[in-house]
This record gives C-alpha cells, sequence and structure tokens, in this order.
C-alpha cells in the first residue's frame, strides 16, 4: 500500500516537474493597452506612464497620484494556447481579480488565490483556444508567467484593430464603479468605434500636462478625450481660470506631435456635489464646464480646427446613473458610452473632409 502511494506521488511530482513554465517575456504572449510594459523573465508590470515619472510624481506637484497611476485600467494578457487547463501566476495581492474571454466570449471573473495563481479550464478541449486576460481597473497584478500541465502555447494575439483611441481624464474615465476596462464609458466607446483603447485617466487627478505626455509614445492616434473639472474644483480648489490654464498645458503636450488628430473636451458630467471642498460656494460646477467650452472655442478662433467641445451635462441622470456622488454606476457607465459615441462618430467624420 505505502509503495503504491509512493509510486503515485512520484508521477504526480514527475507530471509538474515536466510541466511547461512560461516566463512573461516569452513572445508567444501579447500585452495590450500599455505603452510602457516593464517585462523580463519573472515578471511582467504593465505601466500606463513612464517609470520615471511614476518614481518622481506626487499629488501635490503633478496633480495626480503616482500608486494610483499603476493600476492596471485598460491593460489585458493575450495568446493562443491547446491546453485542458492553463495556470497564470501572479504576485499575492488581496481582493485582486481578472477577466477572462475564450474565443472573444466571456468566461468567468477570477479571483487570485493566496498565493496568487488562476486556473483557467478551456471551453474547448483539444482545440486551440484564444485567450484574453483583462486586468482590473484600480489593482496592479504583477504577471510572473503561465504554467501548461498538458498542452502547448501557440502564439502571441496581437490587437487587429489598427486605429487608436486614447481617454484622458479623472475616476469617471479612470472606471471607480466599473471593475474592467470593458465596463467603463471609454473602454465601451473604443468597442463601438471598433478602435485600441489607451486608458490614460488616474483616480483623483486634476488638470495636468504629465498625463498626456505617452500619447507622444504613439506614432498616430484617431481620437483622444479630456474629462476633468471635478477634482480640479471640489477637492484641488482651483479656479476656472487656473483650470483652463492647466487644461491647456495637456493639450500642448498633445499637439506637439499630434497635430491633426480630434481632441474631444467633454463637459463635466452632472453630479450630486454642490460646493468645493475647499472653495465653498465661491465657485460652482458650471463655471468649470464654461471655462472648458471658452477654451476650445479660443483655441479653434486660434486655427486648430480638430478641438472640440461636448457638453455632457444632460447625458446621464444624476439620481439614476451614479453610484454616489460623482461616479458612474455600470448601468451609467454604458448610457454615456451610447449617448456620446454617435457625436464622436460625426467628429471623426468631418476630421476625415
Amino acid at each position: 500500500m505505502i509503495r503504491h502511494l509512493s509510486i503515485i506521488l512520484s508521477a504526480c511530482l514527475l507530471q509538474t516537474a515536466f510541466a511547461e513554465q512560461i516566463a512573461p517575456d516569452d513572445s508567444r504572449i501579447s500585452y495590450r493597452g500599455v505603452l510602457y510594459p516593464q517585462v523580463s523573465t519573472t515578471h511582467a508590470e504593465f505601466l500606463r506612464f513612464p517609470p520615471e515619472l511614476l518614481k518622481e510624481a506626487s499629488p501635490a506637484t503633478h496633480g495626480f497620484n503616482p500608486a494610483k497611476a499603476r493600476f492596471t485600467a485598460g491593460a489585458s494578457i493575450h495568446f493562443q494556447a491547446k491546453a485542458p487547463e492553463i495556470t497564470l501566476q501572479f504576485e499575492p495581492e488581496k481582493f485582486c481579480k481578472v477577466s477572462v474571454f475564450q474565443n472573444g466570449t466571456f468566461d468567468s471573473i477570477y479571483p487570485l488565490k493566496k498565493d496568487g495563481s488562476l486556473t483557467i479550464k478551456s471551453k474547448s478541449p483539444g482545440q486551440a483556444v484564444d485567450f484574453s486576460i483583462i486586468l482590473p481597473n484600480f489593482r496592479n497584478p504583477l504577471f510572473k508567467g503561465i504554467s501548461l500541465q498538458d498542452g502547448s502555447l501557440i502564439k502571441a494575439l496581437p490587437d487587429s484593430r489598427s486605429k487608436t483611441y486614447v481617454a484622458i481624464g479623472d475616476s469617471i474615465t479612470h472606471g471607480q464603479g466599473q471593475d474592467f476596462a470593458y465596463q467603463t464609458w471609454g473602454g465601451q466607446v473604443a468597442d463601438k468605434l471598433g478602435m485600441n483603447f489607451y486608458n490614460l485617466a488616474v483616480g483623483g487627478s486634476n488638470a495636468n500636462a504629465h498625463l498626456a505626455k505617452p500619447t507622444l509614445e504613439l506614432d498616430h492616434i484617431e481620437l483622444i478625450t479630456i474629462l476633468w473639472g471635478y477634482n480640479d474644483w471640489v477637492h484641488k480648489g482651483k479656479s476656472p481660470e487656473k483650470f483652463a490654464n492647466d487644461l491647456t498645458s495637456a493639450i500642448k503636450v498633445i499637439r506637439s506631435k499630434h497635430k491633426d488628430t480630434p481632441i474631444v473636451v467633454l463637459g463635466m458630467l452632472n453630479t450630486l456635489t454642490e460646493t468645493s471642498k475647499r472653495t465653498g460656494e465661491q465657485y460652482k460646477a458650471d463655471q468649470f464646464r464654461k471655462a472648458a467650452q471658452a477654451l476650445v472655442h479660443q483655441l479653434k478662433s486660434a486655427g486648430d480646427q480638430h478641438i472640440h467641445f461636448v457638453d455632457c451635462l444632460d447625458m446621464i441622470d444624476e439620481k439614476t446613473d451614479l453610484r454616489d456622488k460623482v461616479h458612474l454606476s455600470e448601468k451609467g457607465a454604458t448610457k454615456l458610452a451610447s449617448k456620446i459615441t454617435p457625436i464622436l462618430k460625426d467628429i471623426l467624420s468631418q476630421s476625415k473632409k
């Protein structure tokens, strides 16, 4: 009996020993939605912003929290594999979960185990399957690789979409209230437009030039949206004039390379907030909407025919589409995406003329 158990245990250990271990830098794995992936043989960190910027930044001096800027909003892992089970390994992180798609169809939400692993069962055993692992909006899971017990990793899956949409802003665009990029209003807009998506929004940020700098890494961008204003008004205590100046600095960074890309500045959404935590009743939300609109008019008058303002005030209902005083619920994000996409399509159509 003991000998029999020993043989079984040895077989299991031998099988484990011969499981294929695939490192994060393997060419059969592709990463999307990040411009500064830090990939080595041991781990991959999915950075949306330059590492040197994240090291030096602070909320007081840069207008955003570098810890939140490390979150993986919009990042995803893609590969094709033929195996009954696939185990992905991450650094352990509490309350972290990923969303998995197989052959373009939603599979399930997988929470990471205590050791940082998760195991996916193939929906098509014996066949090659395209796997997409969507990383969370407000976590920073470090990817350590893939383990295949019986099967093979076949190839990477680069994004087939040739056009690019970039969304810049605060937590409303980052995805507070939605777990994954495809649930955010920006992610849904990208899907509706058939574009790949870079989420350059950071929760808690206010208008600044720094978060626009990653656009300089891209050779061509079809569309950029900017939605700031709430934190500038409520938490930072800016005047509408200061907000407009900081918004201008972000636009200047973009225009230093992307001269003709449509930039769409969005007016602040409806909110249940009535006063600023810093300036009280000195300024109202509508003054920040008007400041953004006036800035766009000024830039158009100065010759920039590819900048636009969209008033979003009536696109959502603050009583039914928000999860708190300002952040969109999943329903609210879907509603905003549905309302704004036709407008963006018209802008894109005009830009081609």
